[in-house]
């Protein structure tokens, strides 16, 4: 059974624009850049979410930090190339502080994040959400992420209807990802 499908990731600059699915290394050197990723979701609504994880690529670290937000939307819109798209979404009120500290696959603990969305009243197994994160700092190389190599959302959850945990009882991880192309996976059952 599928659970979830990666959708599309995009990358913004403090000055608002908007590159769709780079596919390529982008820096995230200060407060103002973003970078997000949206995915389809089939875990139900007031499933608890015993662990989530974002694993993403850093092709480098220059001492950076960064937030990562969700977000705040019951089923989110679709990512554009629009201007300020990324930075003009409401945030979630979870986040996750981040240091990139090495080169390489990051997995990001976003479990507070994921539990706030799925706990809100119009959460639907099948909804997009976007998780997105925003570089603190002032003009200078924090990071590079990777956008040409594996981004997954891993997902851990109990309870829920649809998406795998029944009404109130079994488990499942969920391993959502994406490997340059459109690509979903399940690596556990219920």
């Amino acid at each position: 059974m599928t659970v979830s499908t990666f959708s599309e990731s995009a990358h913004s600059y403090g000055h608002g624009s908007v590159s769709l699915n780079p596919g390529t290394v982008e820096e995230i050197t200060e407060d103002g850049d973003y970078a997000a990723w949206s995915f389809t979701v089939n875990v139900g609504q007031g499933a608890t979410i015993t662990s989530a994880t974002l694993t993403i690529d850093i092709n480098s670290e220059g001492g950076g930090e960064a937030d990562v937000y969700g977000d705040d939307s019951t089923n989110a819109d679709a990512l554009a190339a629009v201007a300020y798209d990324i930075s003009d979404r409401t945030k979630t009120t979870a986040t996750t502080h981040i240091s990139p500290s090495a080169t390489g696959s990051l997995g990001i603990d976003v479990t507070s994040i994921v539990a706030e969305l799925i706990a809100e009243g119009g959460w639907a197994s099948g909804n997009r959400m976007v998780l997105f994160l925003n570089g603190e700092g002032d003009d200078r190389d924090l990071f590079e992420i990777d956008f040409g190599t594996t981004t997954e959302l891993e997902i851990d959850h109990t309870g829920g209807a649809g998406g795998g945990g029944g009404g109130g009882g079994g488990s499942a991880l969920r391993k959502i990802g994406w490997d340059g192309g459109f690509d979903s996976r399940n690596t556990g059952g219920v």
